[in-house]
């Protein structure tokens, strides 16, 4: 695929020196970030445009077409990213073990620096949130324990990033195992993945804590990320087949969204919680695969700007919840008349937030990630 470069090429991706390009990953990233934006700007901004009364606590917008319920829902979004990541790391590791020091070295340039401009300006705005524990629990990959700087919307969202570097200190001794025992090693750990949390389970524990923000709810998303990319390393060809599988599985995650929203999934703490992070992997690896055969009949008028967006998806992610914050606080919000505050507030993201976070993330991007993803370096060997 030509890439377009309109701004200049502000947003051409930094080819990484471990893996070819597959422009249909950054399509998918891009509209990952998409649904979280979506998924934020929908409930977030739903109090600015409801009036006076006080929203209840675990309050859920319960959609009544498919369209809303997808966006509702959108932070299903963030187990997509973690499936391809496992996926792009075993991809880019090609039947080896990673430099461990080398590999966390450019792991630390792909997502430090945008991080610490963000927790500094959170940390001047609100100096009285400064505890030396809690800062050097967000900045040793443990944003998303309790005591951690948590000031919204600047670090909200580290709790997704200390899962992804929880992740990566262990993912090359994970590909240790792989390499002596292939997918076995994979099946393996997920099942012991599944018996851990199973045997957490009480009627007074809170599953859904543990399924949502921590490693071990989350480790078989990476897991299955990982087995898609086996899978595909042995010779995976596009085909009709696999269109059909993009398909099925498209369908499948559509009802399970809309299932999840009409019931309120999402603090749903029963016993079968510790399923929810598997059967959401399962759907992403699957549609993951599909797409990377469905995506060759995309038309380039869509698939470019899908690219483009996720190259700059990682910016999309950090920086969204400051924009809604912003508008909604400055009261720039459109009203329209006859609409539900939830669907005003999506309608809103849609024709307010989106586009200024797109733009602030293309320079985030030039000028903040880029110069260090420059800096990266081959950490398998040839």
């Amino acid at each position: 695929m030509k890439w377009p470069e309109p701004w200049g090429g502000l947003t051409t991706p930094v080819q990484s020196s471990n893996t070819a390009y597959l422009p249909a990953l950054d399509q998918l990233r891009g509209l990952a970030a998409v649904l979280v934006m979506f998924f934020h700007g929908s409930y977030q901004l739903t109090p600015f445009l409801s009036g006076p009364e006080e929203k209840p606590d675990k309050a859920w917008i319960v959609a009544d077409n498919l369209l809303h319920a997808l966006l509702l829902e959108g932070y299903i979004a963030v187990s997509f990213f973690m499936v391809i990541s496992g996926f792009i790391f075993t991809l880019a590791c090609g039947g080896k073990v990673p430099a461990y020091g080398r590999f966390l070295f450019n792991r630390f340039l792909r997502t430090y620096p945008l991080m610490l401009l963000l927790l500094a300006v959170a940390l001047l705005l609100h100096p009285d949130r400064f505890e030396w524990l809690g800062l050097f629990k967000t900045l040793f990959f443990m944003a998303n324990l309790e005591g951690s700087i948590n000031i919204s919307p600047y670090t909200g969202l580290f709790w997704a990033l200390a899962l992804e570097w929880q992740f990566y200190l262990i993912f090359p001794l994970i590909m240790v195992g792989v390499l002596r025992w292939g997918m076995m090693w994979l099946l393996m750990l997920l099942v012991v993945i599944l018996a851990l949390r199973f045997s957490l389970y009480q009627p007074d524990f809170n599953m859904v804590n543990l399924t949502y923000s921590t490693i071990l709810g989350r480790a078989d998303q990476f897991l299955l990320g990982m087995l898609a990319a086996l899978f595909y390393a042995r010779g995976f060809v596009p085909g009709l087949r696999w269109d059909m599988v993009f398909g099925i599985t498209l369908v499948v995650m559509l009802v399970l969204v809309w299932f999840a929203n009409q019931n309120g999934w999402f603090w749903y703490n029963g016993p079968l919680r510790f399923l929810f992070p598997l059967i959401e992997a399962v759907v992403w690896a699957a549609l993951l695969l599909g797409y990377l055969s469905i995506s060759r009949r995309i038309p380039a008028y869509f698939a470019n700007p899908l690219c483009q967006l996720g190259v700059v998806s990682y910016s999309v992610y950090l920086l969204h919840s400051i924009v809604i914050r912003q508008l909604g606080e400055a009261g720039w919000l459109v009203s329209f008349e006859g609409s539900t505050a939830a669907v005003q507030a999506s309608l809103n993201t849609a024709l307010l937030v989106f586009p200024i976070v797109c733009l602030l993330s293309t320079f985030s991007y030039r000028f903040i990630e880029k110069p260090f993803l420059q800096l990266r370096q081959r950490y398998v060997s040839n």
